[in-house]
């Protein structure tokens, strides 16, 4: 015995796509705008130069043997010692604000905060319900 479908989803279907066909018949026929007005194109100044090919082995494959050539000028010794100086300066003024003895203070501090905050939000949440 063949079981009918039910040809509704087929009557639907062909609905949509009749007024999908009419929206894009009637919005395509009132359109002034051009793709250039909408999205101009970018001229040659704003384009990135082409890059240069990237030389390839006889069997196709990239030649990875050739020493890449940095994209900006690399840091200089004295440069970078200088740099290492600041660095090390700040970080011993850091340093000196906090001692060992303050920072287990401020670890027990923070801790019974957390156990108080913990029993206060419990209290609420019971009292809510």
């Amino acid at each position: 015995m063949k079981i009918a479908r039910p040809r509704r989803n087929y009557c639907i279907i062909a609905i949509r796509a009749a007024f999908g066909a009419g929206f894009l018949a009637a919005s395509g026929s009132c359109s002034t705008m051009a793709l250039d007005e909408i999205a101009p194109q970018p001229t040659a100044a704003v384009l990135p130069p082409p890059a240069a090919a990237q030389p390839t082995q006889p069997d196709g494959y990239p030649n990875l043997n050739i020493r890449a050539e940095p994209a900006f000028e690399q840091l200089s010794d004295e440069d970078r010692a200088a740099l290492t100086d600041d660095l090390a300066a700040a970080r011993a003024r850091q340093g000196s604000a906090a001692s060992a003895g303050q920072a287990a203070s401020e670890r027990e501090r923070l801790r019974r905060l957390a156990l108080q905050h913990g029993d206060e939000a419990q209290r609420e949440i019971e009292a809510t319900e």
